[in-house]
């Protein structure tokens, strides 16, 4: 937790964005514990946390948020010398491919059929 703490103070990140940061701190202390050491979270146990979160019906774009956000906290721990026993993220390569969203925009066509439709 400190250390995100330490990448919003850091950063001035609006409120709303800090949210997000500490939501995925949380899942994360959820996961592995408050008093696991920090040194014990790798790529594979990462990983293992991934499949966990996945079967359990957590969405894939919510996973990837998770990821996203601690991957760059890790970033700037390890860029900034606060994590010094590894130089490796273990959040690299972890995200899973969502499903694709459905099309916002309406096809020319089903434009065409209602504007046909509107004129009787």
């Amino acid at each position: 937790m400190d250390l995100t703490h330490d990448y919003i103070f850091t950063h001035g990140l609006r409120d709303s964005t800090a949210k997000i940061y500490l939501a995925a701190t949380r899942a994360l202390l959820r996961h592995f514990g408050e008093a696991s050491p920090v040194e014990s979270i790798d790529h594979r146990s990462v990983l293992g946390w991934r499949r966990q979160e996945l079967e359990r019906d957590l969405a894939k774009q919510s996973w990837n948020t998770y990821a996203n956000h601690l991957r760059t906290v890790w970033g700037y721990a390890i860029e900034h010398g606060t994590l010094v026993h590894t130089a490796i993220n273990p959040f690299r390569k972890t995200a899973v491919i969502p499903p694709k969203r459905p099309s916002k925009t309406v096809a020319r066509d089903g434009i065409k059929r209602a504007r046909a439709g509107s004129d009787r």
